[in-house]
Protein backbone atom coordinates (compact mmCIF):
# COMPACT_ATOMS: atom_id res chain seq x y z
CA UNK A 1 0.00 0.00 0.00
CA UNK A 2 1.18 3.49 -0.89
CA UNK A 3 -0.17 6.83 0.34
CA UNK A 4 0.23 9.95 -1.80
CA UNK A 5 -0.47 13.47 -0.56
CA UNK A 6 -1.29 15.57 -3.63
CA UNK A 7 -2.66 18.64 -1.82
CA UNK A 8 -2.96 19.25 1.90
CA UNK A 9 -3.94 22.60 3.38
CA UNK A 10 -6.93 24.80 4.14
CA UNK A 11 -6.87 25.78 0.45
CA UNK A 12 -7.49 22.23 -0.74
CA UNK A 13 -7.00 18.56 0.10
CA UNK A 14 -6.56 15.56 -2.21
CA UNK A 15 -4.92 12.24 -1.40
CA UNK A 16 -4.52 8.87 -3.08
CA UNK A 17 -4.08 5.33 -1.78
CA UNK A 18 -2.51 2.85 -4.21
CA UNK A 19 -2.72 -0.91 -3.74
CA UNK A 20 0.12 -3.24 -4.70
CA UNK A 21 -2.22 -4.61 -7.37
CA UNK A 22 -2.58 -1.15 -8.90
CA UNK A 23 -6.02 -0.37 -7.52
CA UNK A 24 -6.42 3.28 -6.59
CA UNK A 25 -8.61 5.02 -4.04
CA UNK A 26 -8.96 8.79 -3.76
CA UNK A 27 -9.52 10.46 -0.40
CA UNK A 28 -10.89 14.01 -0.65
CA UNK A 29 -11.10 16.08 -3.83
CA UNK A 30 -10.93 19.64 -2.55
CA UNK A 31 -9.22 21.35 -5.49
CA UNK A 32 -10.57 22.36 -8.93
CA UNK A 33 -11.00 19.49 -11.37
CA UNK A 34 -8.14 20.66 -13.58
CA UNK A 35 -5.76 20.35 -10.62
CA UNK A 36 -7.17 16.94 -9.71
CA UNK A 37 -6.63 15.65 -13.25
CA UNK A 38 -3.07 16.96 -13.33
CA UNK A 39 -2.23 15.50 -9.91
CA UNK A 40 -3.51 12.12 -11.09
CA UNK A 41 -1.41 12.31 -14.24
CA UNK A 42 -4.65 12.41 -16.25
CA UNK A 43 -4.96 8.69 -15.45
CA UNK A 44 -8.46 7.87 -14.24
CA UNK A 45 -8.30 4.15 -14.97
CA UNK A 46 -8.29 1.92 -11.90
CA UNK A 47 -9.78 4.49 -9.51
CA UNK A 48 -12.20 2.56 -7.32
CA UNK A 49 -13.84 5.64 -5.83
CA UNK A 50 -13.30 8.76 -3.76
CA UNK A 51 -13.93 9.02 -0.03
CA UNK A 52 -15.17 12.37 1.29
CA UNK A 53 -14.81 13.23 4.95
CA UNK A 54 -17.20 16.20 4.96
CA UNK A 55 -18.81 18.98 2.96
CA UNK A 56 -16.31 21.85 3.26
CA UNK A 57 -15.14 22.96 -0.18
CA UNK A 58 -11.45 22.35 0.54
CA UNK A 59 -12.32 18.64 0.82
CA UNK A 60 -15.02 18.13 -1.82
CA UNK A 61 -14.69 20.87 -4.47
CA UNK A 62 -14.34 18.45 -7.42
CA UNK A 63 -16.90 15.87 -6.24
CA UNK A 64 -19.43 16.52 -9.01
CA UNK A 65 -16.66 16.40 -11.62
CA UNK A 66 -15.70 12.95 -10.34
CA UNK A 67 -19.25 11.69 -10.75
CA UNK A 68 -19.34 13.12 -14.30
CA UNK A 69 -16.26 11.00 -15.01
CA UNK A 70 -18.00 7.89 -13.62
CA UNK A 71 -15.98 7.78 -10.42
CA UNK A 72 -18.07 6.86 -7.39
CA UNK A 73 -18.06 9.31 -4.49
CA UNK A 74 -18.50 7.75 -1.04
CA UNK A 75 -19.62 9.89 1.89
CA UNK A 76 -22.22 10.18 4.63
CA UNK A 77 -25.73 11.10 3.53
CA UNK A 78 -25.32 14.47 5.29
CA UNK A 79 -22.25 15.26 3.16
CA UNK A 80 -23.82 14.08 -0.11
CA UNK A 81 -26.94 16.13 0.57
CA UNK A 82 -24.92 19.22 1.53
CA UNK A 83 -22.93 19.19 -1.72
CA UNK A 84 -25.95 18.39 -3.86
CA UNK A 85 -25.15 14.85 -4.97
CA UNK A 86 -28.61 13.29 -4.69
CA UNK A 87 -28.55 10.60 -7.36
CA UNK A 88 -25.73 8.49 -5.91
CA UNK A 89 -27.42 7.14 -2.80
CA UNK A 90 -25.94 3.68 -3.38
CA UNK A 91 -22.64 5.28 -2.32
CA UNK A 92 -23.74 6.46 1.10
CA UNK A 93 -21.39 5.23 3.81
CA UNK A 94 -23.94 3.40 5.93
CA UNK A 95 -24.30 3.53 9.67
CA UNK A 96 -26.58 1.95 12.23
CA UNK A 97 -27.70 3.31 15.58
CA UNK A 98 -26.96 1.11 18.57
CA UNK A 99 -28.45 2.85 21.58
CA UNK A 100 -26.86 6.30 21.65
CA UNK A 101 -23.91 5.17 19.52
CA UNK A 102 -23.49 5.49 15.76
CA UNK A 103 -21.65 2.53 14.24
CA UNK A 104 -20.52 2.77 10.64
CA UNK A 105 -20.37 -0.30 8.44
CA UNK A 106 -17.47 -1.54 6.33
CA UNK A 107 -17.67 -0.76 2.60
CA UNK A 108 -16.01 -3.36 0.37
CA UNK A 109 -14.33 -2.07 -2.82
CA UNK A 110 -12.29 -4.04 -5.36
CA UNK A 111 -8.93 -3.74 -3.57
CA UNK A 112 -9.87 -2.12 -0.27
CA UNK A 113 -12.19 -2.40 2.69
CA UNK A 114 -13.17 0.97 4.13
CA UNK A 115 -14.35 1.47 7.70
CA UNK A 116 -15.65 5.04 8.19
CA UNK A 117 -15.88 6.46 11.69
CA UNK A 118 -17.31 9.65 13.09
CA UNK A 119 -15.06 12.50 14.20
CA UNK A 120 -15.88 15.77 15.97
CA UNK A 121 -15.87 18.81 13.68
CA UNK A 122 -18.19 21.76 13.05
CA UNK A 123 -20.13 19.80 10.39
CA UNK A 124 -20.81 16.03 10.14
CA UNK A 125 -17.40 14.52 9.42
CA UNK A 126 -15.74 11.12 8.99
CA UNK A 127 -12.32 9.56 9.26
CA UNK A 128 -11.39 6.29 7.57
CA UNK A 129 -9.60 3.03 8.28
CA UNK A 130 -8.53 1.68 4.87
CA UNK A 131 -7.55 -1.99 4.60
CA UNK A 132 -5.81 -3.42 1.54
CA UNK A 133 -6.96 -7.03 1.47
CA UNK A 134 -4.14 -8.48 -0.65
CA UNK A 135 -1.35 -7.28 1.64
CA UNK A 136 -3.40 -7.08 4.87
CA UNK A 137 -2.14 -3.54 5.47
CA UNK A 138 -4.09 -0.85 7.31
CA UNK A 139 -4.08 2.93 6.92
CA UNK A 140 -5.59 5.42 9.39
CA UNK A 141 -6.79 8.70 7.86
CA UNK A 142 -8.46 11.78 9.37
CA UNK A 143 -8.09 15.49 8.68
CA UNK A 144 -10.63 17.95 10.12
CA UNK A 145 -11.34 17.12 13.79
CA UNK A 146 -10.21 18.36 17.17
CA UNK A 147 -9.80 14.95 18.75
CA UNK A 148 -10.34 11.26 18.02
CA UNK A 149 -12.04 9.10 20.61
CA UNK A 150 -11.40 5.77 18.89
CA UNK A 151 -8.66 3.31 19.77
CA UNK A 152 -8.52 0.83 16.90
CA UNK A 153 -7.08 -2.69 17.23
CA UNK A 154 -5.49 -2.66 13.77
CA UNK A 155 -1.68 -2.61 13.32
CA UNK A 156 -1.46 0.44 11.06
CA UNK A 157 1.23 0.44 8.38
CA UNK A 158 0.50 4.07 7.52
CA UNK A 159 -0.95 6.83 9.69
CA UNK A 160 -2.13 10.03 7.97
CA UNK A 161 -3.56 12.54 10.44
CA UNK A 162 -3.97 16.28 10.65
CA UNK A 163 -1.41 18.30 12.59
CA UNK A 164 -2.85 21.78 12.30
CA UNK A 165 -1.04 23.89 14.87
CA UNK A 166 1.37 24.00 17.79
CA UNK A 167 -0.36 25.15 21.00
CA UNK A 168 2.76 27.07 22.13
CA UNK A 169 3.02 28.95 18.83
CA UNK A 170 -0.71 29.65 18.80
CA UNK A 171 -0.57 31.03 22.35
CA UNK A 172 2.32 33.34 21.45
CA UNK A 173 0.39 34.64 18.45
CA UNK A 174 -2.64 35.35 20.65
CA UNK A 175 -0.48 37.05 23.31
CA UNK A 176 1.14 39.24 20.62
CA UNK A 177 -2.26 39.94 19.04
CA UNK A 178 -0.92 38.51 15.79
CA UNK A 179 -3.99 36.29 15.39
CA UNK A 180 -7.62 36.99 16.13
CA UNK A 181 -8.60 35.26 19.37
CA UNK A 182 -11.88 34.06 17.86
CA UNK A 183 -9.98 32.31 15.06
CA UNK A 184 -7.59 30.78 17.57
CA UNK A 185 -10.50 29.39 19.58
CA UNK A 186 -12.04 27.92 16.42
CA UNK A 187 -8.77 26.07 15.76
CA UNK A 188 -8.85 24.64 19.27
CA UNK A 189 -12.31 23.16 18.74
CA UNK A 190 -12.13 22.09 15.10
CA UNK A 191 -8.56 20.93 14.36
CA UNK A 192 -5.89 18.92 16.24
CA UNK A 193 -2.64 20.24 17.65
CA UNK A 194 0.82 18.73 17.36
CA UNK A 195 0.74 18.01 21.09
CA UNK A 196 -2.56 16.13 20.81
CA UNK A 197 -1.29 14.14 17.82
CA UNK A 198 1.82 12.97 19.67
CA UNK A 199 -0.27 11.77 22.62
CA UNK A 200 -2.70 9.97 20.30
CA UNK A 201 0.15 8.23 18.49
CA UNK A 202 1.70 7.22 21.79
CA UNK A 203 -1.36 5.91 23.61
CA UNK A 204 -3.99 5.08 20.99
CA UNK A 205 -2.25 3.86 17.82
CA UNK A 206 -0.92 0.33 17.31
CA UNK A 207 2.47 1.19 15.80
CA UNK A 208 3.90 -2.35 15.73
CA UNK A 209 3.91 -2.39 11.90
CA UNK A 210 3.90 1.35 11.23
CA UNK A 211 6.42 2.48 8.61
CA UNK A 212 5.11 5.95 7.65
CA UNK A 213 3.41 8.88 9.35
CA UNK A 214 1.96 11.75 7.31
CA UNK A 215 1.17 15.14 8.84
CA UNK A 216 -1.84 16.60 7.04
CA UNK A 217 -3.62 19.94 6.84
CA UNK A 218 -0.83 21.89 8.58
CA UNK A 219 -1.41 25.60 9.22
CA UNK A 220 1.52 27.58 7.83
CA UNK A 221 1.30 30.41 10.36
CA UNK A 222 0.53 28.34 13.44
CA UNK A 223 3.01 25.49 13.13
CA UNK A 224 6.68 24.96 12.32
CA UNK A 225 5.88 21.96 10.13
CA UNK A 226 9.47 20.82 9.61
CA UNK A 227 10.24 21.01 13.33
CA UNK A 228 7.06 19.04 14.08
CA UNK A 229 8.02 16.43 11.50
CA UNK A 230 11.49 15.99 13.00
CA UNK A 231 10.13 15.83 16.56
CA UNK A 232 7.60 13.13 15.69
CA UNK A 233 10.07 11.15 13.59
CA UNK A 234 12.63 11.23 16.41
CA UNK A 235 10.10 10.35 19.11
CA UNK A 236 8.58 7.35 17.33
CA UNK A 237 11.46 6.33 15.03
CA UNK A 238 9.06 6.14 12.08
CA UNK A 239 9.59 7.92 8.75
CA UNK A 240 7.46 11.08 8.93
CA UNK A 241 6.39 13.32 6.05
CA UNK A 242 4.67 16.67 5.73
CA UNK A 243 3.12 18.28 2.66
CA UNK A 244 0.88 21.32 2.95
CA UNK A 245 1.29 23.31 -0.24
CA UNK A 246 -1.45 23.78 -2.83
Amino acid sequence: MKFISHYSSSKGNAYEVVADSGGRLLVECGVPWAKMEKALGFRLYGIEGCLLSHSHADHCRAAKDLTKNVINVYASHETLDAIGITDWHANILDCIEVGDETRYQIRHLDSFDVLPFGVQHDVPCLGFVIHERATDEYLLFATDFFCLEQKFPYPFSIVALACSYDTDILQRLVDNQAIDETLAKRLLFSHPSKQWLMDYLLYYVNRSKCREIYLLHCSAGNLDAEAARLEIETEFMIDTFVHWEV
